[in-house]
């Protein structure tokens, strides 16, 4: 077993990196205690040896991360630096709704809490309510507690995961995991840390300028003379262009299927006339039908006329519209 880590005399632990074979020093095992032998050769990767025992390589793990993360979450609370926690979070943009009715969400965005900020108190293999928690996060100020849990070959059992109680369960596979609880955070990519108990945020809010969204939007309007027409755009063409024309009826549509837009600028023609808008297009006769004809120039047919629609636009003065 090749270890990364061992604890110094001053009880500090210590990468095998930042060992100096020039110096004397007494290092041990985080885990069973025994003798550690700094190996830093020419082949083989530099390691801690065990001198005489040998202990189990997840139970050095388990140990050596409930070690670390206590030690760096001390020392972010005596230093007041922060410790994030990245989670998942449910967001509505709501900068469009006042002047368009569009409402964004955005599932699963990320977000940053410092879990200092609300827990001062850190235990290590700490009882509650019947269970015994790796670190035991809590607070001074009110009864918020969170279960700091490492997973090395174990994880959660479900009735730990069914208690109520809220756990930040982290996965330890090597010794780079140990080092990653270095960067003061459980980041989701980095961590792989699982989050039981949480309740999922939600926040709706002016998140993005309409000027600057990026997301693209299909846009149905109705002119004056009652011909109807569609395109997709970024939020910004879309105000100009309203702002610019006086349309008697306009739609904003969002989370679009763009190979589906032709199916949307029909729905739309219908709904339109079905509110009462005047709209000159054939998609709102109930004459129009598909071209079945084995040889066709349109995939429309209008069953009044017995002609092939090349444009629904170029409607009859007169629509039989559909009830």
């Amino acid at each position: 077993m090749k270890n990364e880590y061992a604890i110094n005399s001053i009880k500090e632990i210590v990468n095998i990196s930042d060992v100096n074979k020039q110096e004397k020093e007494d290092y041990f095992c985080c885990n069973c205690g025994d003798r550690m032998i700094p190996k830093k050769g020419e082949v083989n990767a530099h390691h801690f040896a065990h001198k005489t025992s040998f202990c189990s390589y997840e139970s050095y793990l388990h140990k050596l991360a409930k070690l670390k993360f206590f030690i760096n979450y001390s020392r972010c609370l005596h230093e007041n630096k922060p410790f994030f926690l990245e989670y998942f979070i449910d967001q509505q943009c709501i900068s469009c709704e006042k002047s368009l009715n569009v409402k964004c969400d955005f599932k699963n965005s990320t977000k940053l809490f410092d879990l200092t900020k609300k827990f001062d108190k850190i235990e290590i293999e700490k009882g509650i309510n019947g269970f015994v928690a790796d670190v035991l996060l809590y607070s001074t100020k009110s009864d918020e507690i969170i279960l700091i849990e490492f997973a090395v070959k174990h994880f959660c059992s479900y009735e730990k995961k069914s208690s109520g109680l809220r756990i930040i369960e982290i996965t330890i596979e090597n010794d780079n995991d140990i080092k990653l609880l270095d960067n003061n955070s459980f980041k989701l990519q980095i961590n792989k840390h699982s989050l039981y108990n949480f309740k999922k945020k939600f926040e709706s809010k002016n998140i993005f300028n309409p000027y600057q969204c990026k997301n693209l939007f299909f846009l149905f309007t109705i002119n004056n003379d009652g011909k109807a027409y569609s395109y997709s755009g970024q939020m910004r063409e879309i105000l100009g262009d309203i702002s610019m024309n006086e349309y008697i009826y306009y739609e904003i549509i969002k989370d679009v299927d763009y190979e589906n837009e032709p199916s949307y600028y029909i729905e739309s023609v219908k709904e339109a006339s079905l509110k009462g808008i005047k709209v000159m297009n054939c998609h709102a006769c109930k004459f129009l039908k598909p071209n079945t004809k084995r040889f066709r120039d349109s995939a429309w047919f209008c069953t009044k006329h017995k002609a092939e629609i090349s444009n629904s636009n170029y409607a009859c003065e007169k629509l039989w519209r559909i009830d």
